[in-house]
């Protein structure tokens, strides 16, 4: 026999999912504006998934809002120390501050856990190249 909790927490599922299809089409889209709203949404239902954070990072960086960014790059990289992806996002947002030296280190990082991150090898090759 189903408890309510069940269906509520099966809706619950849903919602966090359909809110996060529904911002990577706006993403898709290039609509980051609104893509925001609906990562949010899907972030409020569901505020421990990782991916959900690194798509509005991604969002948000595409808006060039690197401090708003940088909030969930620092909220993943203490939930998740090993993130590539969150030490490459703050990689950019040092870049972006004009902090190559420390952008350089985190782009190393990610190659240190993920050694073929092709993203990664292309910026340490820019930084290294200026």
């Amino acid at each position: 026999m189903k408890r309510i909790g069940d269906k509520i927490d099966t809706l619950t599922v849903a919602a966090h999912f359909t809110a996060y299809q529904i911002a990577q089409s706006y993403s898709n889209e290039l609509s980051y504006t609104s893509a925001l709203l609906w990562y949010q949404r899907a972030i409020s239902l569901k505020s421990k998934h990782m991916e959900y954070r690194l798509a509005r990072v991604e969002a948000l960086l595409k808006l060039n809002q690197p401090k708003k960014a940088l909030l969930d790059v620092n909220y993943i990289m203490t939930e998740q120390k090993k993130n590539a992806q969150a030490y490459y996002y703050y990689g950019l947002i040092l870049v972006s501050e004009n902090k190559p030296t420390l952008a350089m280190e985190q782009f190393k990082q990610v190659l240190r856990l993920e050694p073929d991150h092709k993203q990664a090898k292309k910026q340490l090759n820019l930084l290294n190249a200026q």
